[in-house]
């Protein structure tokens, strides 16, 4: 099951928008998640900007083990599937070169921490705090 909801608001004497996002997923393995992300959207000449921070938890899996557990029929031990809460701080940055021509930049801090969660369960060992940046080319058209 996946439920998404998006609020937005525009703010025509800033010239920017407040975007609210929030998901939820759930799946027959037991886990569900929780995502709210808040960005603002900053109109710059012929650019934008927008500075974004995302919240993420999750619930384990039914069949998550940090321990092999030899006597169970499934288990798992990827930390992907445990329960975990992450944060996400980032910013894009799009530069119109044309109508139909754009540069985009973005980068991005996650982390995440077994205690940063709504929910209990094993502490996975393997979570991971990362940086992230990408460069794109953008060609609309019509």
């Amino acid at each position: 099951m996946r439920y998404q909801q998006v609020i937005g608001t525009f703010f025509i004497d800033r010239d920017a928008a407040l975007q609210i996002d929030y998901r939820y997923y759930a799946d027959s393995w037991g886990t569900d998640s929780h995502t709210l992300e808040l960005g603002w959207a900053q109109n710059l000449s012929r650019s934008l900007v927008t500075p974004y921070l995302r919240y993420y938890s999750q619930r384990e899996a039914d069949f998550f083990s940090v321990i092999a557990d030899t006597d169970a029929p499934d288990y798992a031990d990827d930390y992907r599937l445990s329960s975990y809460g992450a944060v996400t701080i980032g910013a894009r940055w799009e530069i119109a070169l044309s109508d139909t021509w754009a540069l985009e930049f973005e980068a991005e801090r996650y982390m995440s921490d077994a205690n940063w969660g709504l929910y209990g369960g094993e502490a996975a060992p393997a979570l991971v705090d990362f940086w992230r940046g990408t460069v794109g080319v953008t060609w609309r058209f019509d």
